[in-house]
């Protein structure tokens, strides 16, 4: 026990976050995120080099439907649960979509080889919240003050 709370201490590999969602973000299927299919999210200038630039503190993603706007935050968060853990928040239009979204977070986090250990077992994950080790993804949909209420969140998508 004492050798995992260490860890903790431990400094964190410094990586770019389009670089480490090329080598370790993964689909539920298991297959490599590949960012030429999304050439707007990794160009110069675009939402990866915002998410690696410390001056910028608001990301806004307008473009169309189905165009990679949500994959986009599960790999932030994703890749910030692994290289500077701390609580972030998913929230979303309806509980439905919310759970769902989360659902599918949770599966590319036991996906990707850097957060799978950190995942608990099936059986103990809650639907509301993605957990790891060090940090949690909390989940909220509109009108549902309890689950944005006293969140201690960085990130937020």
């Amino acid at each position: 026990m004492f050798s995992r709370a260490i860890q903790n201490f431990a400094p964190r590999p410094r990586w770019r976050s389009l670089s480490w969602s090329r080598r370790f973000a993964r689909f539920p299927n298991g297959s490599a995120f590949e960012a030429e299919r999304f050439p707007y999210l990794g160009a110069p200038g675009g939402p990866f080099d915002a998410v690696d630039d410390p001056e910028v503190r608001i990301i806004y993603l307008q473009f169309g439907i189905r165009m990679g706007k949500t994959l986009f935050g599960q790999m932030t968060t994703l890749f910030y649960a692994d290289v500077a853990p701390y609580n972030m928040l998913f929230a979303s239009v309806t509980k439905q979509l919310a759970e769902q979204v989360a659902e599918r977070t949770t599966e590319m986090a036991a996906a990707c080889p850097r957060l799978s250990h950190q995942l608990p077992r099936e059986e103990l994950r809650n639907k509301h919240e993605v957990q790891f080790d060090n940090c949690r993804i909390y989940v909220g949909w509109f009108r549902s003050d309890a689950t944005l209420a006293d969140k201690d969140v960085l990130i937020g998508h």
